[in-house]
C-alpha cells in the first residue's frame, strides 16, 4: 500500500463509511478500526497509519552545516537505517510511527580548532527551540565532539529533528542521529 498503490474499503449496498461511501488507505501499514451502528453506518473509531511500521533509524550529515546565533536544524540526509520509512531526508525530521518512549541518541562534532570556551548545544525536538531538551556545551580542545542521549515520550505523528546553536559561528562537520521505541504507551 502507498500513495500509488491505495487501498479501499468499499461499503456494500447502501452502508456508509463515517457517512461516505469508502474509505481509502494510501500509507504502508495503514490500518482502520469500524464500529457498526447494526444496520447500516460504520464510524471510524481508529485510524493508524503507521502502526505495525519499524521504529529505528539511524541517519548522518552529508554534508558541513554552518551554524550561529540561531537555531539551526541539521541536514542528515544519509541514511543508515529506516526499514520504516519514518525519516525524511528532505526535511531532515523523524515521524514517530506511534505513542511512546523513544530513545534519542546522537553526536555533532564541529570543526577543529574552534576557540576554546565557544559555546553550542544540540538538541533534538518537535520546533527549533531553547528548552529541557537542549545541551549546552563548551569547547574545551582543539577538537569538540557533543554526544547526546535522553528519552522522550512522543504522540504518533510527532517530527523529531536535531539541530544547533552557537555563539559564534561554527561548522558542524559530522552529525550522526538514532532513535528508536523502546515502549508503547496505552
Amino acid at each position: 500500500c502507498s500513495a500509488g498503490r491505495t487501498v479501499t474499503v468499499a461499503c456494500a449496498g447502501s452502508d456508509t463509511l463515517n457517512g461516505l461511501p469508502a474509505l481509502t488507505l494510501a500509507t504502508p501499514y495503514g490500518r482502520v478500526a469500524l464500529q457498526s451502528n447494526g444496520a447500516n453506518k460504520w464510524t471510524v473509531v481508529h485510524t493508524s497509519l503507521v502502526l505495525n511500521r519499524p521504529t529505528f533509524v539511524d541517519v548522518a550529515n552529508g554534508a558541513t552545516t554552518t551554524v550561529g546565533s540561531r537555531f539551526t536544524r541539521i541536514a542528515l540526509t544519509r541514511i543508515n537505517e529506516d526499514g520504516g520509512g519514518n525519516w525524511d531526508a528532505v526535511n531532515s525530521w523523524y515521524t514517530c510511527p506511534r505513542t511512546g518512549v523513544y530513545q534519542i541518541t546522537g553526536s555533532l562534532r564541529v570543526d577543529d580548532g574552534i576557540r576554546a570556551g565557544t559555546q553550542y548545544g544540540v538538541a533534538v525536538h518537535t520546533a527549533e527551540q531553547d528548552g529541557p531538551w537542549f545541551l549546552w556545551h563548551a569547547v574545551g580542545a582543539l577538537r569538540s565532539t557533543y554526544p547526546y542521549s535522553r528519552l522522550s515520550l512522543q504522540n504518533a505523528g510527532d517530527r523529531l529533528r536535531m539541530f544547533s546553536f552557537a555563539d559564534e559561528t561554527v561548522k558542524v562537520v559530522s552529525a550522526g542521529l538514532q532513535i528508536c521505541l523502546i515502549s508503547d504507551v496505552a
